[in-house]
């Protein structure tokens, strides 16, 4: 009997020092500059409003303390996506032509892939106001687009607003930020999708 109970106890010691030692975990992010979220990333896009695609010239106008992408063809802004950053993250301020109150926090410094958070605040289309939530999750992902696949990492937002109904609308936001290169892909729901083009010649 004594030997079973320490048979058992010497494979339990050696399952948590496998579990404890799975691989190297990534080191936390703790910039903006980590992901390059401030960068250009390319200056072709596909633009794909709700599923025709565009192809856009992508722009960045960059401030002190906020920076704004815009999608453009024949000299006209189709799109614009506005989002303000500091030490302490990288927030989205508007798309689509709603803004968010307070802006929604994708990054939070310093973080790990695997973190997730919560946001509640005020959502504006034009004039109308409405109540939200969002749940917010950050994970890895290898993200197949022109000149990929790399390796990225995904940040989800489900959006949740009063719908009149007994079930809640949701939406969901999704950023792939590529180190050394930014946002690389987003997606506004399923309505709105911006990615390279693939012919960036």
């Amino acid at each position: 009997m004594v030997v079973f109970l320490a048979t058992i106890w010497v494979m339990s010691a050696c399952n948590r020092d496998l579990s404890s030692n799975e691989g190297p975990q990534a080191p936390p992010i703790t910039s903006n500059a980590q992901l390059g979220a401030l960068n250009l990333p390319y200056r072709k896009a596909a633009l794909i409003l709700t599923g025709t695609t565009f192809p856009v010239a992508l722009s960045r106008k960059l401030e002190a303390n906020s920076v704004t992408f815009s999608l453009s063809a024949h000299d006209e802004v189709i799109e614009e996506e506005q989002f303000e950053y500091s030490e302490a993250g990288f927030r989205l301020a508007g798309a689509s032509g709603e803004s968010y109150h307070p802006p929604i926090p994708l990054l939070q410094f310093p973080m790990k892939v695997g973190d997730s958070w919560n946001w509640k605040g005020i959502i504006n289309v034009g004039t109308i106001q409405r109540t939200a939530t969002a749940n917010i999750a950050c994970s890895s992902d290898v993200l197949n687009t022109a000149g990929g696949p790399f390796d990225a990492v995904l940040v989800s937002v489900e959006l949740i607003m009063p719908s009149g109904a007994v079930e809640p609308a949701k939406r969901r936001l999704r950023f792939w930020f590529v180190r050394g290169k930014g946002i690389l892909k987003r997606e506004f729901g399923a309505a709105s999708t911006r990615e390279p083009l693939t012919d960036q010649r």
